[in-house]
């Protein structure tokens, strides 16, 4: 069992060092099992959505080191999430009625006291909800068994995540992946 401590510091990080990772795991489990039920997605695919988002930590933010994009970038937060990814989701994904519910599972880790910038820069479990939304709109698959290698999942981060114009390489991600997550039981 984590203590309140632990999880009250999970709701809220400002970086400067890596994330502690038995805690952060916990809670991305906690957010994309959340986040699964809501979207009707089977059980199988919790585990690759937190593989994921972990490995997404690692190659985004050296696990948690940063919240702010490097060399002046606007990407925020240890899942280095761009503003306008986070207006498209807004614009052009949760503007039909199959996803208010999705739209209200994300909204349900928002900090109504803080901006949106300080959200998606500090707050943990909404930058976790929104970069599930981000990958979830994009992969159309029910079936995760395929999907269960670093090599695979970092292609997906490159495709849909990191993009052609992100300076992200795979090489990158799955070195960092095993660098960060090293004999680490997910």
């Amino acid at each position: 069992m984590l203590s309140s401590a632990l999880i009250a510091m999970m709701l809220w990080w400002g970086g400067g060092s890596q994330l502690p990772l038995p805690e952060y795991k916990h809670v991305v489990a906690e957010v994309v099992q959340i986040m699964c039920l809501e979207v009707g997605l089977p059980i199988e695919a919790e585990d690759f959505y937190t593989r994921l988002l972990l490995e997404t930590t690692c190659a985004e933010s050296d696990f948690g080191k940063y919240t702010s994009q490097l060399q002046g970038g606007v990407a925020l937060g240890v899942l280095q999430i761009e503003p306008s990814s986070y207006k498209d989701l807004y614009t052009h994904y949760f503007t039909s009625q199959n996803t208010l519910a999705i739209k209200d599972a994300i909204e349900q880790f928002y900090n109504q006291s803080q901006s949106v910038e300080d959200n998606l820069k500090f707050n943990i479990r909404y930058q976790l909800a929104v970069a599930f939304v981000i990958y979830y709109r994009r992969i159309s698959t029910k079936s995760f068994k395929h999907l269960d290698s670093v090599y695979t999942r970092a292609a997906i981060w490159k495709k849909y995540y990191n993009t052609f114009r992100g300076a992200g390489t795979l090489r990158k991600y799955v070195d960092k992946t095993n660098y960060y997550l090293v004999n680490v039981q997910l």
